[in-house]
């Protein structure tokens, strides 16, 4: 039950563009047998994500890819403030230690998309044209 939970949780990460959660999940499953070849797939496609796009930083801040400076700014706030270090006392070990991963990521995600050029760029690196009509 463990490692199919794991599976639905990774799968989750992945549409979230969070590939290196994806990926731990994923080698749970596969340690455990669970989903056969097409997790094994799963996890080397999370992997590669990982490696070559570090994350989908809209994905991450949960905001559409013509979203205004303003909508991210305020998704970064919101994720910011859930998942800063100091909220995060009286949880456990592992919750603390996703939290701070999930903290670094939202502030990476803000630090390129908050600002107009990196993000066109980014935008640009992705396939995409970028950016909305309001900056």
């Amino acid at each position: 039950k463990l490692a199919r939970a794991a599976m639905h949780r990774g799968r989750l990460y992945f549409r979230q563009g969070d590939y290196a959660e994806a990926a731990r999940d994923f080698e749970l499953c596969v340690e455990h047998g669970e989903g056969g070849r097409a997790m094994v797939d799963e996890l080397e496609r999370a992997r590669a994500r990982e490696r070559t796009e570090g994350g989908d930083h809209y994905a991450t801040l949960g905001v559409s890819k013509d979203a205004s400076q303003e909508e991210i700014k305020r998704a970064f706030k919101k994720l910011a403030l859930q998942h800063h270090p100091d909220k995060q006392s009286g949880n456990s070990v592992e919750v603390r230690s996703r939290s701070e991963r999930v903290f670094k990521r939202v502030t990476q995600s803000y630090e390129i998309l908050g600002d107009p050029g990196k993000r066109r760029t980014f935008d640009l690196s992705q396939g995409g044209w970028g950016g909305s009509f309001d900056e």
